[in-house]
């Protein structure tokens, strides 16, 4: 070995020494020896690096909410069409129903398809690692897609019914003003309406007295809609986690119009509101929960959502989450439900049930999976005309597990009247004590693309729709029809892509910005 060789060798690390002592022969030159321990440094540096999930890193931290990122972009205004469809139950025989005590005959009618452009504004962010907002939503009305709008369809009538129901809490006194009152109006327990006006609103003569006498904060809206509040900016303000602190709170929401709490149930967890709005949620490669929840204000809850199984949505990896089987279940075998039943437990409606009241006026409205889907088999029978089955009846979300995405979901519920029969108001002596549908939500998802196929949209005709007496839209004796018109959808009419929030393209956005 020359001088030279030895010396600059001594001025290496004793490591670096040991190495090439141990591993190089005596006729070895520098030159290879350097060669040697480069490739022993680069493999001994790709083995570090390998271990750390760079790309993840790199995903998320563009997932966080900022203003300027793609998330951002995609969650502010989601440039994607969202469908929002609505079904309704028209009752054929309210006559038998009323006078011979026969079931109720339901006939479902529509889709009523309406797009939903969304926005979230009013958008500020906090040093807390929070960003606060409220939505804005159009709904405009999609024929192509949809049944008549402007035919008849025959419901029950939900002021009266609801002021009926609600007597019982009256004094002697008061009740039998009410009693006298009503029958001098002339109202009838069923309405015949267009689905459009069902929908948006009619004028109702107790909707427009109450608007008369009752003081400013228990105003109802001017009109009977189901569906009127959502359009322009909602007033609900609401507050989530961007994930800049936490990615594991990501998309969970931390107030709602600035209370840590849904003020509509006394206690927890009844009252929780740590759930996603539905924009994002907390990565499952993060948490490792089976288990989410997802909040809308139409639910007055949050709603638990089970994971079951990995599925695809277009090539993308997603987990499959339904809620559980005992989310409307009574307490004695849920006990977490006890607290959504007011008062006593005796008042706990039939499994498969959800009291929505509080967030509906104090109308008796009760929350169901369409067609009675996993309820008590007593409220199937009381009427005809429903056939629950889980592929259009089931809720679902399908979320990427390393953002918390979802890619596909699809939120339906149905709405229904709970009456009580009270014999002493003459309009409604003969209704008797039932749980009654009225309509029932598809709420935005990505559609399947057979978007065109299946079973086409139904709908009442003009011609077709029959009467009894002269009724108006808003409140006289009525009698619906039967007859169903089928409208086919035109093979040319555009397919309409939406999503819950995000479209599944903002997942390969996010997965490729680096």
């Amino acid at each position: 070995m020359s001088g030279s060789v030895c010396t600059e060798l001594g001025q290496w690390p004793h490591s670096v020494y040991l190495v090439w002592f141990l591993w190089a022969p005596p006729s070895l030159g520098l030159g290879r020896l350097a060669v040697i321990m480069v490739g022993v440094f680069t493999l001994a540096i790709g083995i570090l690096l390998s271990s750390i999930p760079w790309v993840d890193y790199l995903i998320l931290k563009n997932l966080r909410l900022w203003n300027g990122t793609i998330s951002y972009h995609y969650w502010q205004k989601p440039g994607v069409i969202r469908l929002t469809k609505v079904y309704i139950f028209n009752v054929t025989n309210p006559e038998a129903f009323l006078n011979n005590g026969d079931k109720p005959k339901l006939m479902e009618v529509g889709p009523f398809v309406y797009r939903e452009d969304m926005e979230k504004v009013n958008i500020k962010f906090h040093d807390n690692g929070t960003v606060t907002f409220q939505h804005k939503k159009i709904l405009e009305f999609v024929p192509e897609l949809s049944a008549d709008k402007n035919a008849k369809v025959t419901v029950p009538n939900i002021p009266l019914l609801t002021l009926s129901t609600q007597s019982s809490k009256l004094s002697r006194f008061l009740h039998m003003v009410l009693s006298i009152t009503l029958r001098a109006m002339n109202l009838y327990p069923f309405v015949t309406v267009t689905p459009e006006e069902l929908v948006f609103g009619y004028d109702d003569p107790l909707i427009t007295l109450a608007n008369t006498f009752l003081p400013k904060h228990r105003k109802p809206m001017k009109k009977m809609g189901l569906l009127i509040g959502r359009n322009g900016t909602l007033n609900e303000v609401s507050t989530i986690f961007t994930g800049h602190t936490n990615m594991k709170e990501f998309g969970l929401l931390d107030r709602l119009n600035g209370l840590d709490h849904l003020p509509y149930w006394s206690e927890p967890p009844c009252n929780n509101i740590r759930a996603s709005e539905g924009s994002f949620f907390p990565p499952r490669d993060l948490t490792h929960e089976d288990i989410v929840h997802v909040y809308d204000k139409d639910l007055c809850r949050i709603l638990p959502l089970q994971f079951q199984s990995m599925t695809e949505k277009d090539g993308i990896k997603a987990g499959l989450y339904t809620p559980p089987d005992d989310v409307f279940e009574l307490p004695d075998k849920q006990p977490d439900n006890k607290c959504f039943c007011p008062g006593q437990e005796c008042q706990c409606p039939p499994r498969g049930l959800q009291n929505i009241s509080p967030c509906q006026f104090d109308a008796p409205v009760y929350l169901s999976f369409p067609h009675f889907y996993k309820a008590d088999p007593s409220l199937v029978e009381a009427v005809e005309g429903l056939k629950p089955i889980k592929e259009k009846h089931e809720t679902y979300f399908k979320i990427q597990p390393k953002l918390g995405v979802p890619v596909e979901g699809k939120v339906k519920v149905q709405l229904n009247l709970k009456v009580e029969h009270t014999m002493n108001i003459f309009s409604v002596a003969k209704f008797p004590d039932i749980v009654f549908p009225v309509i029932w939500l598809e709420e935005p998802g990505l559609p399947n693309s057979d978007t065109h196929a299946g079973d086409p949209p139904a709908h009442i005709s003009h011609e077709q729709a029959t009467h009894s007496g002269s009724q108006t839209p808003s409140q006289t004796r009525t009698k619906s029809s039967s007859c169903v018109n089928t409208r086919v959808v035109p093979p040319d009419a555009p397919a309409l892509s939406h999503d819950y929030s995000l479209s599944y393209k903002a997942v390969t956005d996010l997965a490729m910005e680096k």
